[in-house]
C-alpha cells in the first residue's frame, strides 16, 4: 500500500471481498489443481492457523483477515479513493455493482451487465462441515471488525452451510 501511495498519491482502489470460508477453499483448491498443495484442506487450514505469514501459495486463513487490510488502507488514503465491494454483489447485482464502480471512477455508465462466470473451476469434494465451522469460529471476529469498517451486514458470511 504505501508503494501504492508513493506511485500516486490521489490514486483510487477498488477491493473485492469474498466469503473468506469459501476464498480460502477456492485458494486451497486452485493451489491443489496446479499440484502446488499435496496436503489435505483440513490440514493446510490448521497447519497455517492465524499465522498472519502472506505466502502467496499457503495463505488460505491469513489472507481471510479483511479488517486489517481495510483498516491499513483507510490510515493511507482517503474514504474517496476506496470503494470497498462484495464478491456476492458482483455475482447477484453485477449491473449495480459495475454501477457504483464507474461512479466511484467517475466514468460513464455501462450499459446492460451479463453476468459471465469465469475463473471457475470444480472441487473434488465440497467443504466439510468441520473445516467450515472451524474457518467460521477463526474468522468472526474479523468479520464483526469488518462489518464496522465498511457498515455492511456480513451475517452471511458468521452462517454454516446446511
Amino acid at each position: 500500500m504505501e508503494r501504492i501511495k508513493a506511485y500516486n498519491p490521489n490514486i483510487k482502489l477498488i477491493f473485492v471481498f469474498r466469503d473468506p470460508v469459501y476464498r480460502a477453499y477456492s485458494h486451497w483448491n486452485m493451489e491443489r489443481q496446479r499440484g502446488f498443495e499435496k496436503d489435505s484442506f483440513s490440514n493446510s487450514i490448521r497447519r497455517e492457523g492465524a499465522d498472519k505469514d502472506q505466502s502467496r501459495i499457503s495463505s488460505y486463513v491469513s489472507r481471510g483477515f479483511y479488517s486489517s487490510q481495510i483498516k491499513h488502507a483507510k490510515s493511507l488514503f482517503s474514504g474517496e479513493q476506496l470503494l470497498f465491494i462484495k464478491q456476492e454483489e458482483l455475482l447477484d447485482e453485477p449491473g449495480s455493482a459495475l454501477q457504483r464502480v464507474t461512479n466511484f471512477l467517475g466514468l460513464s455508465a455501462m450499459g446492460d451487465v451479463q453476468y459471465k462466470r469465469v475463473h471457475s473451476r470444480e472441487y473434488e469434494y465440497p467443504i466439510s462441515f468441520e473445516d467450515e465451522r472451524f474457518l467460521r469460529d477463526l474468522f468472526r471476529s474479523d468479520i464483526e471488525e469488518v462489518e464496522r469498517e465498511v457498515g455492511w451486514d456480513l451475517s452471511d458470511w458468521k452462517k454454516i452451510s446446511d
